[in-house]
């Protein structure tokens, strides 16, 4: 599979995206796997079981809770994305394992995890993030 490659050279015009009521916006906690597997799977992220998304993220070196990204609706996770660093590219971040269940689509939810994501890549102190 192809992927597709943009890049957002400055970012330093993040806007704020506000979620619909009952959604809220948090990092990552311990006990996420089982939700982010089915965010992932439904998403065709290819990261479909807890084993999974314990070994391909929770143990990927740029793994840190602060960076997945997770909107809870009523105790139930329905989207998720996380802000990456590249290895090969010094100052560079990425935005990685977008997601959002069918169901809850179309309410804005993956620009306010795309938004999140790329606020703290800022912070983070990196200089550009990609979109892959």
């Amino acid at each position: 599979m192809s992927q597709l490659l943009m890049e957002k050279a400055s970012l330093a015009d993040i806007p704020e995206v506000a979620l619909p009521v009952g959604y809220s916006l948090r990092t990552f906690r311990s006990g996420d796997e089982e939700g982010l597997a089915r965010i992932y799977c439904e998403s065709r992220l290819d990261k479909d079981t807890v084993a999974i998304v314990r070994a391909d993220i929770l143990e990927d070196p740029c793994f840190r809770p602060e960076r997945v990204f997770i909107v809870d609706f009523q105790g139930r996770l329905v989207g998720s994305s996380s802000a990456w660093v590249t290895e090969g590219e010094p100052g560079v971040g990425y935005l990685h394992m977008l997601g959002v269940l069918k169901e809850h689509q179309g309410k804005r939810l993956g620009a306010a995890l795309t938004c999140a994501a790329l606020r703290y890549t800022r912070d983070e102190g990196l200089g550009a993030q990609r979109l892959l």
